[in-house]
């Protein structure tokens, strides 16, 4: 654990020194636009304009070239380019020039133009070896297929609860060169076990070749929280293709349903029953729970692990956890149950009042949250100190430095006078 920790300091310092001495770098370049696209069409030529944007307001060379399998058909007019501290926008042109008998391959094709920054010429001699960055902008070209032909991708959003509308968007790009007069999807949802849950469609609509359409579907879940998984087939002028995806219904939780201690006296070990409910539509496996007690002022009394248990869909899974209660004194002690399962954590405080005869439970308050929100919680905080500390560090220098100059200067003033 420590060996692990002492990786993230050194990870979050060089991480702090990096951002202190390349932010001047990194902010210094920038291109648009980030990416577009073209329908192809052979003996087309198009004269495109790259923008280099000088965010940082400092001198450099910029080279500029093309690169992907296509590549060979882009021409950049100035390869090299220098740009001024005054210039914040420098613009670039380029020519995409396909051949009257060029042939692509139906589909996507990428081309990428890439802006590398390197440092003004070094006048006063010498070699200079620096880092240099590079930006990318994207150029989507788009080969049509002969005839008809579609693909899609599935969109599942909303069903934040089973009381919620869910929506299915069902994006379709014609990459035929006929056009579609109608395209739509069929929708099933299925359960765990591959039962149908429910079926519905999405609206109808035409599309144009080379153009995108979206048809949606909305469906009120009604069922329980778990994992579900829609088959959605896409139908374009007679023509079917499938896409499939998992989605949620509600939130993926244990909830803590009861903790109670029964027949008890002050001085003996104390069990405590906990109930946990899974409201998920499939069994949780591995679950476990960590309880710490500890008095008003904080101090932890006991620590205990239970042991591992498997809870069924939609079931209650009970533990046990004990407290050895001798030398405890009457009074209102607060217990931290801490349930792990499926890499998530479900946090729960509840304050006890201890008697000489039983252990009553007050209150509770609770919230669930991941153990890589934790991590990440704790690696963010982490680098954010050091980040301060760093800065504190290199104003305080820049302060010191100031005043050390400004004594040297008064100093020769008054030798000076002398």
């Amino acid at each position: 654990m420590s060996s692990k920790i002492n990786r993230r300091i050194v990870h979050a310092i060089f991480l702090a020194c990096m951002l202190l001495i390349l932010s001047n770098i990194v902010a210094a370049l920038g291109v648009g636009p980030s990416r577009q696209y073209i329908n192809f069409e052979p003996g087309q030529k198009i004269d495109g304009e790259l923008m280099i944007i000088n965010d940082g307001g400092d001198a450099f060379k910029a080279a500029m070239y093309a690169q992907g399998d296509i590549a060979g058909y882009v021409s950049i007019e100035k390869p090299l380019i220098d740009v001024a501290a005054s210039e914040a926008i420098v613009k670039a042109k380029y020519t995409i020039e396909f051949p009257s008998n060029a042939t692509l391959t139906p589909g996507e094709h990428k081309i990428e133009l890439v802006v590398r920054q390197f440092p003004p010429e070094n006048k006063e001699g010498g070699t200079v070896i620096a880092a240099s960055m590079a930006v990318i902008s994207q150029i989507i070209v788009k080969v049509p297929y002969p005839g008809k032909y579609a693909e899609a991708k599935l969109f599942i959003g909303g069903a934040e609860t089973p009381e919620s509308e869910a929506k299915f968007v069902v994006g379709i790009y014609n990459f035929g060169t006929e056009d579609i007069k109608v395209a739509k999807a069929d929708i099933q949802v299925v359960g765990p076990t591959w039962e149908e849950i429910a079926k519905f469609s999405t609206n109808t609509l035409p599309i144009k070749s080379k153009e995108e359409a979206k048809v949606e579907a909305m469906w009120k879940p009604n069922v329980s929280k778990g994992t579900y998984h829609a088959v959605a087939t896409v139908d374009y002028d007679g023509q079917q293709f499938k896409l499939e995806q998992n989605f949620d219904v509600g939130t993926f939780m244990i909830d803590i349903s009861d903790i109670s201690v029964k027949n008890f006296r002050l001085g003996d070990v104390a069990k405590f029953d906990i109930v946990l409910y899974n409201s998920w539509n499939t069994e949780i496996n591995d679950v476990y729970v960590e309880m710490t007690v500890e008095d008003s002022a904080g101090k932890q009394m006991t620590e205990f692990k239970t042991s591992v248990i498997n809870i069924p869909a939609q079931k209650d899974g009970k533990l046990e956890a004990y407290w050895y209660t001798e030398g405890v004194a009457p009074g209102i002690y607060k217990v931290k149950l801490i349930v792990h399962y499926a890499g998530k954590l479900v946090q729960k405080e509840y304050d006890f009042e201890v008697s000489t005869n039983s252990i009553t439970k007050v209150g509770a308050v609770g919230q669930a949250i991941t153990a890589q929100e934790i991590e990440d919680v704790t690696s963010r905080g982490t680098i954010i100190l050091l980040i301060i500390i760093t800065l504190a560090l290199l104003i305080g220098m820049n302060i010191a430095w100031f005043y050390k100059l400004n004594k040297m200067i008064k100093g020769k003033q008054g030798g000076g006078a002398q």
